[in-house]
């Protein structure tokens, strides 16, 4: 398995226009055209500025983005330390990355597959200015109707919540690929253990269901056991070949096993990382709960996580 670079956590926010928008790429670049979008401040996150308060319930701040790139790392050492894709496709030629959030993953496979088109397609102008020649981003909400060429490959890393109706994405995906193209969905299910060490009284549970809650209010998808799911609608929506593949990610440190612990070293730092961004909008806005409620639940939350004595893994 290839160690990724130690990750390196800022706690300070600045707004998506004064961060990621500046970046440079390591390779060879070309530079994207920059788009122009208004951002709010909430409860100390900078948000996309919406209409439909219910459009995108997440931060894009500097904070998330460290936190997207984070879990991008914790999604490659799953798959082996390179593999950015599960697709059996050797030679792709247009990918289409649905959610893109910072572009690392369209960037890193415009890079390892410079034959190809790869397209990130976003709502927040969140990525770096210089891109590989062969990558490029667009800016629109892939829950409205779109249409792009035939690609090979669409994929999509999806959030909690990210989604109104999974069967409506779902639909326009089959109808934007290629005659034998993939389309790749890559999800978290909820945390379990094989050695019953998850506490009845879980923290993060009770958070899972008031999560689970807000995600309903706010006329979102509410299923938080994203992989399982999504098998079921592909089926419905005339795929063909399915295949499903589940990777055990520790929750923190706890395996014994180096590689294992690495990877749990990751994904708790990922998740930590994840519970506020996740969290403060949902919960003040939909539920009604206060932003000093908010941070108490999370501090629970991100004490459990730590808790080695609980062997959890996260399937994704």
């Amino acid at each position: 398995m290839t160690t990724v670079p130690e990750p390196i956590v800022d706690g300070g926010l600045q707004s998506p226009r004064d961060s990621a928008l500046g970046d440079e790429v390591d390779s060879s670049t070309t530079t994207l055209d920059s788009a122009a979008t208004d951002y709010r401040y909430q409860n100390g996150r900078w948000y996309y500025a919406d209409d439909d308060r219910s459009l995108y319930l997440f931060p894009n701040d500097e904070m998330e983005q460290e936190r997207l790139d984070l879990d991008n790392a914790v999604w490659k050492l799953t798959l082996g330390g390179e593999k950015m894709f599960m697709a059996p496709i050797e030679q792709p030629q247009k990918i289409l990355d649905l959610g893109t959030g910072t572009g690392i993953w369209a960037i890193q496979v415009a890079d390892q597959h410079p034959g190809a088109i790869v397209t990130g397609i976003d709502i927040s102008p969140i990525q770096p200015t210089l891109v590989p020649p062969n990558c490029k981003f667009e800016y629109f909400d892939y829950n409205l109707d779109w249409n792009f060429h035939p690609h090979d490959l669409i994929f999509c890393r999806l959030p909690p919540g990210g989604l109104r109706t999974p069967e409506a994405l779902f639909q326009k995906a089959f109808r934007q690929l290629q005659p034998g193209g993939w389309f790749e969905i890559h999800g978290v299910c909820l945390p379990t253990s094989d050695d019953e060490t998850i506490p009845p009284d879980s923290a993060l549970h009770g958070w899972i269901n008031h999560m689970s809650n807000a995600l309903e209010r706010a006329d979102r998808d509410p299923s938080l056991d994203l992989g399982r799911k999504y098998e079921d609608i592909l089926r419905n929506e005339n795929f063909v070949g399915i295949a499903r593949m589940e990777y055990k990610v520790p929750q923190n440190e706890w395996p014994k096993d180096d590689s294992l612990k690495e990877l749990g070293r990751y994904n708790v730092e990922s998740l930590d990382m994840g519970i506020e961004a996740f969290s403060m909008r949902p919960f003040t806005e939909f539920l009604g709960w206060t932003p000093e409620e908010v941070k108490v639940s999370e501090a629970l939350v991100r004490r459990e996580l730590r808790d080695r004595s609980i062997h959890a893994y996260w399937p994704r």
